[in-house]
């Protein structure tokens, strides 16, 4: 703490007391069976929860008022946020959101993306530059892609990150 207070007293802008980035599990559950994650040590009883509009814009209204600064939100946790049943919904009121510098959704794809892709080509600029979607895709060999993720679809995922390339570009 002795070393950085002259820096922070220096230039306090770059002290922050609010939190920049949150990570927000919409949705309980994922049919992928990925090596990796955690989900295949714990229970899987809640799967299919999934957060209600008005629980998200109480929490994204809580920090507003709390800290009143830019935030990051990431809907991702150990469930797939594509199978949340009003995903655009939330994207929609996220991306209203003044405080809201950036959404990040981190997904594995699988789920059907027609209404997702409808949903971007349909938002303004300036939400869509707000907009971005991490695929969790750890290698482009078929064989491997299997084996860590428990599925075969490759061929099926670049396909959609194709689609969504598109409309966010």
């Amino acid at each position: 703490f002795a070393e950085i207070l002259p820096l922070i007293e220096k230039s306090p802008e770059i002290f922050r007391c609010a939190p920049s980035y949150i990570e927000i599990e919409i949705y309980r559950g994922c049919e992928y069976k990925c090596t990796f994650c955690p989900r295949q040590f714990i229970s899987n009883d809640s799967d299919g929860a999934y957060l209600e509009i008005d629980f998200l814009k109480k929490i994204i209204s809580d920090i507003q008022i709390s800290f009143a600064s830019p935030l990051t939100i990431c809907f991702g946790g150990m469930g797939e946020p594509l199978l949340h049943p009003n995903f655009t919904d939330l994207i929609e009121m996220t991306l209203c959101n003044e405080h809201v510098k950036e959404l990040i959704i981190e997904t594995a794809l699988y789920p059907d993306v027609d209404k997702l892709e409808i949903f971007i080509s349909g938002l303004t600029p300036e939400k869509a530059s707000k907009l971005s979607i991490i695929v969790n895709l750890s290698t482009l060999d078929e064989r491997q892609y299997e084996n860590i993720y428990g599925k075969n679809r490759l061929e099926e995922i670049l396909v959609k990150v194709e689609r969504l390339n598109k409309v966010l570009s």
